[in-house]
């Protein structure tokens, strides 16, 4: 009775375990916390702008903030990689990861030569005729190429939009900080 009971047991928390497993395994955000992920990648991507940003402005954000987070996993197995073989690979079968499926985004990941990487992220998260360009180099810096949300390019001659040139101001101190961190990172502690 007892052994019946307890194969009963194994079966009921297997299938619990096997349902709750599931689907693609991404989570499902309300749209309150959409809003709120949006805005806190407002603030990343927009260094220095607090405004409030309006909600369906905030939930495209928050696709943006998923593929950042496709690009990091990709990039640290990358890093890893990198360590084991003195090079970088474009093939996910020998980074041993899955390539990461993320419904509003095309994610490349291309070799230069052996020490030098770029991961590029194209896509359209608003459903008009721009689209998004998003990529990240072998330091594991970010930058928006062309940007979906606010309908620019990097290589506009037109500055559309009135905040674009501070805003372009912005993107270069933000460059200049985090190159300074990470050589700051490198000197030893005396």
């Amino acid at each position: 009775m007892r052994k019946d009971i307890l194969i009963l047991f194994v079966l009921v928390l297997s299938l619990t375990v096997f349902i709750g497993c599931s689907g693609n395994g991404e989570k499902t955000y309300s749209d309150k916390e959409l809003i709120e992920i949006g805005q806190k990648q407002w603030q990343e991507d927009y260094y220095g702008d607090n405004r409030e940003v309006a909600p369906e402005q905030a939930k495209k954000l928050a696709k943006r903030a998923s593929v950042y987070k496709d690009m990091r996993y990709i990039f640290t197995a990358e890093q890893q990689y990198l360590a084991e073989n003195s090079c970088y690979t474009s093939d996910f079968s020998e980074l041993k990861i899955r390539k990461p499926e993320n419904p509003y985004y095309n994610i490349v990941v291309q070799v230069q030569d052996p020490r030098r990487l770029l991961i590029t992220a194209t896509g359209n998260i608003d459903e008009d005729d721009n689209r998004e360009y998003i990529q990240m180099n072998s330091m594991g810096d970010i930058e928006i190429v062309r940007d979906d949300v606010r309908d620019w390019r990097e290589d506009d001659n037109i500055m559309e939009s009135p905040d674009r040139p501070i805003q372009k101001a912005r993107d270069t101190e933000k460059k200049i900080l985090n190159a300074y961190e990470r050589r700051m990172s490198d000197v030893p502690d005396e």
